[in-house]
């Protein structure tokens, strides 16, 4: 923390020796030209080495608190207050400040520190470090070590030793900011105002933002196309053909035309032209244009169905089948979101409530070890009790870190179901255990007629039932009403339109075995479905009673649970004062202290057990 200062000082013993100003730029350190190369590398290892003790106090700083190294800073300061006061400028740095929140921590540390543990000489309340002098150390500098050993307070071994309530407080410390953590993200803004989250709100965010249910709505939404499209087949169908046709060369008829006869009937008749006519040609070859060369053409018709065997009736009924099926689906979908929140939730809660018994558990072992500590130091208790008292400390300690490790875990997983950041602040409302559902029987009813899985099968096996009925239509008659309106552009003809009207039939009685295969098939298919259904209503009715027996088995554990700790809570009263008075051993205190421990997380474990036995009754039952 005195970082700055110690450099402060040096330059200016170096400026004093060399009678020369030393310049510092971006935090380092310029030497004059003028010093040799002896002295130059001699000031940079002093120069390091300042650095990594101003490093090792900061870093004592945050792992220890700031009470004991404000204590050792002073003491530093005070070795050699004149050059302090002769170099330090009138405002004080911001890097030698102390926030006024370090400063409380220090008083605090300082009012709650014990007095026994002051006065003894195997430990000490604060931090004590070896400063000896290194060999290539200025006699400035052993004299500024000296003065510091004689303000510093005796030690045991040069170790690094904290007091018990300085080690109760750093730990209090650390509980408060591990539970305090300010999350990264924006949404820690709107939760701060926000009341508590209840397990409905928090499986309707779920349902809202969970990308499988958001799935499964667009494939329900294009099965009800689907249905829409099985039903449009009865209706009217319009089409349209046009087409502009360019030929590069135009249609035409050739005819042979023979005048022989008439030119004899003529010269028959009249002699005198008979040399005329013979000098006629008698044979000619006609060419007529059948359309013009480049045309346009359109046809417009109108068909609708009259009788197609039965398919469309039988194609609607299983698109109506498989529709329901989704829906069926989606209904399962949404069972298993709310029941993965559930487990989300009550983990959450889980988590808290032992992690509240874990810090219960520290409270108490720290308790025992004060007790232990006093008793030592009066000569009621040996050194080993001391020790195996710090041992249960750290174990109650690593388990109270292992359930906060645990905590954030939980609080993670009910963030990425909701789709929030994995860490935003997690506020949820407590649930307490309600009645219990009903009877075996009427449940199990129930879940038959109510679960989505045995809805799903039914509607996939009445879906190939109507396949079966759309591959028999294949060789039945299908008649259909046509009309039509042509219209042929052709300078040749006298009208171009025209208009047609028709009533056509289609039967194909024998198609080769391929109708009566595909009934076969769809028979079967669906025959394996009803199968697979049976099975399926026999898994439920199983789930359902084993989920009762668990409800039933987690409602009696609570009881009994609730019983073992108000008995732990007892004993380890009763034997704590024995301790105090000397008349247990320290072995059965620790095992008192264990046993209330494990009664309440066996208590804490129950009471979500059968909450959560109730909500998996409920998913087995499909009414989550």
């Amino acid at each position: 923390m005195r970082t700055g200062v110690s450099i402060v000082v040096d330059m200016i013993c170096y400026k004093r020796r060399y009678g020369k100003g030393i310049a510092m730029r971006n935090n380092v350190v310029k030497l004059p030209q003028t010093i040799r190369i002896r002295e130059r590398r001699r000031f940079e290892r002093y120069y390091r080495r300042v650095l990594r003790f101003g490093a090792f106090f900061s870093l004592a700083a945050l792992c220890f608190g700031f009470g004991e190294v404000e204590a050792f800073s002073q003491a530093y300061d005070s070795s050699n207050p004149s050059v302090y006061a002769s170099t330090a400028p009138k405002t004080r740095p911001a890097s030698d400040s102390v926030s006024a929140r370090e400063r409380k921590d220090s008083q605090n540390i300082k009012e709650t520190s014990s007095p026994d543990s002051v006065s003894s000489q195997s430990r000490s309340d604060v931090l004590v470090l070896d400063r000896a002098p290194s060999p290539n150390s200025s006699s400035r500098d052993v004299r500024q070590a000296s003065a510091y050993a004689q303000t510093s307070k005796p030690r045991d071994n040069s170790s690094l030793y904290l007091s018990k309530d300085s080690m109760r407080t750093n730990a209090t410390r650390k509980r408060q900011t591990l539970q305090t953590k300010e999350p990264s993200s924006a949404y820690s803004e709107q939760v701060q105002e926000s009341h508590a989250e209840t397990l409905e709100e928090a499986t309707r965010i779920a349902l809202a933002e969970s990308r499988t249910q958001r799935a499964l709505a667009l494939k329900n939404g294009a099965s009800r196309s689907t249905v829409e499209a099985a039903r449009s087949l009865r209706k009217p169908k319009v089409t349209n053909a046009t087409s502009y046709v360019g030929m590069l060369n135009q249609p035409a008829t050739v005819s042979d035309l023979d005048l022989s006869n008439v030119a004899a009937g003529v010269a028959a008749a009249d002699p005198s032209l008979a040399p005329v006519i013979s000098q006629l040609p008698t044979q000619y070859q006609i060419e007529t244009p059948l359309c013009d060369r480049n045309f346009v053409t359109t046809v417009t018709a109108v068909s609708l169905p009259i009788y197609l065997g039965g398919r469309i009736n039988a194609l609607t009924r299983e698109a109506e089948a498989m529709a329901q099926a989704t829906q069926a689906g989606m209904d399962v979908g949404e069972q298993a979101v709310k029941f993965q929140v559930s487990e989300a939730y009550f983990l959450v809660l889980r988590t808290r409530q032992l992690r509240q018994v874990a810090v219960e558990a520290v409270q108490t072992a720290e308790e025992h070890y004060s007790d232990s500590e006093r008793m030592f130091d009066v000569g009621l208790l040996t050194r080993n009790v001391v020790l195996a008292a710090q041992v249960a400390l750290s174990e109650t300690r690593q388990t109270e870190l292992k359930v906060a490790n645990a905590q954030q875990l939980a609080e993670a997983a009910y963030n990425r179901l909701l789709w929030r950041p994995l860490d935003a602040p997690v506020v949820i409302a407590d649930v307490e255990l309600g009645a219990p559902l009903g009877d075996l029987e009427t449940l199990t009813s129930q879940a038959v007629q109510t679960r989505g899985e045995l809805q799903v099968l039914s509607a996939e096996s009445r879906a190939l039932q109507e396949q079966v009925r759309v591959a028999r239509a294949d060789v039945l008659p299908q008649v259909a009403v046509v009309g039509a309106y042509s219209y042929f552009e052709n300078s040749h003809l006298r009208d171009n339109s025209n208009a047609t009207a028709a009533v056509g039939l289609t039967w194909t009685p024998i198609d080769g075995g391929t109708s009566r295969a595909r009934q076969n098939a769809a028979r079967q298919n669906a025959m394996a479905v009803a199968r697979v259904r049976d099975e399926a209503e026999s898994g439920i009715r199983l789930q359902v009673r084993q989920a009762w027996l668990a409800e039933q088995e987690a409602r009696e554990r609570v009881e009994v649970a609730r019983v073992a700790v108000e008995q732990a809570e007892e004993n380890l009263r009763v034997v704590t004062r024995g301790f105090q008075e000397g008349a247990v051993n320290h072995t059965e205190t620790l095992d008192a202290a264990t046993m209330r421990t494990a009664a309440k997380s066996n208590y804490t474990n129950a009471c979500y057990d059968a909450i959560l036995a109730t909500q998996r009754l409920r998913y087995a039952v499909g009414i989550l």
